[in-house]
């Protein structure tokens, strides 16, 4: 299902997004530059998975669907991606990441200088990123009634448990590393990523098909432990570029000793003088230190121990999969995303460090 959706669905999602976008900005043509580095930005999301969850979260008890009623549903299908936009952008800011999926970031864009970071880069990103708050909830206005309502809400909620997560996770690294444990993270993962990449795009279907609440929150809460583990393979392949995939790079996380789970086990884990001192020190750390952090985290336990606790989370996915109630079309759908997002990761993952 998932390879059908990404054939047949994303498509129309692409155009729906790109009509949305151009009109959305075409009231402030003085940003012009500003939009067009954004689009092409935005663009990289090609399969639009958010979306596409959004699109099944409409259809989360209908057995069979055809993707042939985008139009009837609207261009509330791609609200999600606008929210993503946003949260991606203030992260890459964040982050100071030069790479990821094989490109500049939206900050190294706008920083003018091939390949580089800027304080101005940066600036404008920031603002960039607010205003797309502005475009995010202009577009949420235009669903009407009770269910318009219901769907702003639902982005304000997941907005402050998104800032919950990314606050809490700036705030650990006041403490040293080895004082932040693997719950804390996943913790962090599931209010920072896992609301908002996976819960509130079926969710948001959801609202817009007017399905009860209640019958909808065992989805969510399974999305949620998808979302949670996926922010650990994540975690995994920026640490690790080219073992799972080749299209991110983070060695700008290493660098300023972000909690991520490779870190964090490293740090509470045997590890060598020299490691030690590096993760004692000042941030951020040269690359050359990033690269050594790298090579140890590789030569290390850390990745059997990685493999572990995605392992589990995936096993205890595996079971709330087998005893949810949805109809089979979202079934299909959510079933393939384990497979392909943790699953198929994971197996790759297991096969370069044996």
């Amino acid at each position: 299902m998932l390879a059908e959706a990404f054939e047949k669905l994303s498509p129309q999602l692409a155009t729906l997004y790109s009509v949305l976008l151009t009109r959305e900005l075409a009231d402030s043509p003085e940003l012009a530059s500003l939009h067009g580095a954004y689009a092409e930005y935005a663009q990289r999301d090609r399969h639009l998975p958010r979306p596409v969850l959004t699109y099944f979260g409409f259809h989360a008890f209908t057995d069979a669907v055809d993707f042939t009623d985008v139009d009837r549903i609207g261009e509330a299908l791609v609200v999600p991606q606008l929210l993503r936009d946003v949260l991606a952008v203030h992260d890459d800011i964040v982050d100071e990441d030069l790479d990821k999926f094989g490109a500049s970031p939206l900050p190294v864009v706008l920083s003018g200088a091939a390949g580089k970071l800027t304080q101005h880069g940066k600036d404008l990103a920031l603002y960039y990123g607010d205003f797309l708050v502005g475009v995010l909830y202009r577009a949420a206005s235009r669903v009407t009634g009770e269910t318009g309502n219901a769907l702003v809400r639902l982005i304000s909620d997941t907005l402050y448990v998104n800032q919950r997560g990314q606050l809490a996770e700036l705030l650990a690294e006041t403490k040293p590393l080895s004082q932040t444990t693997v719950d804390d993270l996943l913790l962090i993962g599931e209010r920072k990523a896992a609301h908002y990449c996976y819960a509130f795009p079926f969710v948001a279907g959801a609202t817009l098909a007017g399905h009860d609440e209640h019958r909808i929150r065992p989805a969510a809460r399974l999305l949620l432990k998808i979302g949670t583990a996926s922010q650990v393979v994540d975690d995994i392949t920026g640490t690790f570029p080219g073992v799972m995939d080749h299209d991110k790079d983070t060695l700008g996380e290493i660098a300023n000793l972000r909690r991520t789970v490779p870190l964090v086990l490293l740090a509470t884990g045997s590890h060598t003088e020299k490691v030690a001192a590096l993760l004692a020190a000042p941030t951020p750390m040269s690359s050359e230190d990033a690269i050594a952090i790298r090579e140890e985290l590789w030569g290390s336990d850390v990745p059997s121990r990685a493999l572990a606790l995605c392992r589990n989370l995936v096993a205890d996915i595996k079971v709330d999969l087998a005893s949810i109630t949805l109809g089979t079309a979202a079934l299909e759908y959510i079933g393939d995303l384990v497979d392909h997002r943790l699953s198929g990761s994971l197996n790759r993952f297991e096969r370069a460090i044996n």
